[in-house]
């Protein structure tokens, strides 16, 4: 695959161990291939490259990024890669999100990624997402486990509430992007049971 921007990690050697692992967390722990008529949210999508990676494994993806030029440049990215079958979305995943479910734009096998900055995602995020019962797995990458996304876990992992069912965590792998720190990426799997 051909990038017209970069993949935005120092590491590159590193970052394609992470995206490789996040394939295969979205592809499922038994190594099966996802459904064709699965449909991928690659939320916090960056300029596209995880949505690009999966796009020939799934029916369609639907990305979001709040950055504008982002989005800009993932769809560049898409064009060059003859990649037709992703939809870019500039906006926050809080305001995007109950957009998609309120216009019915979602069906069948959904399977969700998230990559959101330190902050992890907003709690809107977070309850949406507990109330989208189609999704059957929940990728979330995470630079700060023990920050803000530490809560977004929690919620995520809840018992069923008015704000619908759990996912419930079945694998975390730890990615070293940045070898003689203590920091890592964390690749946290949920699914529902």
């Amino acid at each position: 695959m051909y990038l017209l921007s970069p993949l935005h990690q120092i590491n590159t050697a590193a970052a394609e161990v992470l995206y490789r692992v996040i394939m295969t967390e979205v592809n499922g722990a038994d190594g099966r291939k996802r459904r064709k008529d699965t449909t991928l949210l690659d939320l916090c999508c960056g300029t596209g490259t995880l949505a690009l990676l999966m796009a020939g494994h799934v029916k369609h993806v639907i990305a979001i990024d709040h950055s504008v030029a982002a989005i800009e440049d993932a769809r560049r990215n898409a064009e060059a890669n003859g990649v037709h079958n992703v939809t870019f979305m500039a906006g926050t995943v809080e305001d995007i999100l109950p957009r998609l479910v309120e216009g019915n734009q979602l069906s069948g096998h959904v399977v969700a990624v998230a990559n959101p900055s330190r902050r992890g995602l907003h709690p809107k995020a977070i309850r949406t997402l507990r109330r989208m019962d189609y999704i059957e797995r929940l990728v979330y990458v995470s630079c700060k486990a023990d920050g803000d996304a530490f809560f977004n876990f929690v919620f995520l992992s809840r018992p069923r509430s008015d704000s619908g069912s759990p996912f419930m965590p079945v694998n975390a792998i730890p990615v070293d992007l940045f070898p003689h720190t203590p920091h890592c990426e964390l690749v946290l799997t949920f699914e529902r049971f």
